[in-house]
């Protein structure tokens, strides 16, 4: 969207809210398939021709109304819900192999459990397993920062409730067995 905010400080003007479209190019925007969803990111003219061509979509390609990017940003209204029509018209596993075939630039929308199947998630150290004081093993998201030569710290649980108190008031606040004694006595600690 860098080119949508150069026009906002160039031209002093904020953009209209287009939920997940963009702005500048059409179609490019989150479309449903018959099972999931997928980006199409048609970025130019000669995508925009090889999109309806893979998807068998002659009339569109053939449509001078939508000849050309500036058009089909104008006709947005008009020509996205007919996309979203041929969208639906096949699986999500179908467009990514058409649109691959065809060079059109797309991405399918994956669900927590794609996510973390992916190998590049377990490679990057995305998923990080531990285990609780029963020893039941809890997974948490690993840190998405890497820095090359250094390792990061060992996952661990965080202490449970009260699990510190005595060291803590102990070590680094000074207070004596007999004060402690008196804290939970009067149900402070």
């Amino acid at each position: 969207q860098v080119n949508v905010a150069q026009a906002y400080l160039t031209q002093g003007k904020a953009p209209a809210r287009q939920g997940n479209a963009h702005l500048q190019i059409v179609p490019y925007q989150l479309f449903e398939t018959a099972d999931g969803w997928l980006v199409l990111a048609v970025g130019n003219d000669g995508q925009w021709q090889s999109f309806c061509e893979a998807a068998g979509a002659g009339e569109l390609r053939s449509d001078v109304r939508f000849a050309t990017n500036s058009q089909r940003v104008r006709l947005r209204d008009l020509l996205v819900p007919q996309v979203a029509q041929i969208m639906k018209s096949q699986t999500t596993a179908d467009w990514l192999a058409l649109l691959r075939e065809a060079n059109v630039p797309h991405a399918e929308v994956w669900s927590y459990a794609d996510i973390f199947s992916q190998p590049q998630v377990a490679d990057r150290g995305m998923k990080v397993t531990i285990r609780d004081a029963q020893g039941k093993p809890i997974d948490l998201i690993g840190s998405p920062f890497h820095v090359i030569g250094a390792s990061l710290p060992a996952a661990s649980m965080p202490p449970g409730l009260g699990e510190h108190t005595d060291s803590v008031l102990r070590e680094l606040l000074q207070v004596d067995e007999n004060r402690l004694a008196q804290l939970r006595n009067d149900h402070v600690i």
